[in-house]
């Protein structure tokens, strides 16, 4: 007779293909809203603004995964922010913050 065990343990550790981001937990949620708080700074969210095609800020990203004059991908909180464009250029990078010049054709989130 199979074991019930087997079939507990099987969702357990997910492989990396399947793994989900992890979501902000409510309490934190909670907690960013009775405060006012902007959430991407409790959650440690990217913000990511764009200004007309010219000029793009993203803050809370932990790094870049790929530079290129058509295509930047930055790495944020188990998300991947990917910019395609012409001429684009990383003008200013701090730890918390990126600031990319260009012609913005596209800006795409996925997890």
């Amino acid at each position: 007779m199979p074991s019930k065990n087997r079939n507990r343990n099987r969702n357990r550790n997910p492989s990396p293909d399947n793994a989900m981001p992890q979501q902000p937990s409510g309490i934190k949620v909670k907690i960013a809203e009775a405060l006012d708080v902007s959430k991407d700074i409790v959650l440690n969210l990217p913000r990511i603004v764009l200004i007309g095609t010219g000029e793009l800020t993203i803050e809370n990203y932990e790094g870049i995964l790929e530079y290129s004059e058509n295509l930047i991908s930055i790495g944020a909180n188990g998300m991947k922010i990917k910019i395609v464009g012409k001429k684009l250029e990383i003008r200013t990078i701090t730890a918390e913050m990126l600031f990319i010049t260009g012609f913005v054709q596209n800006v795409g989130l996925s997890m």
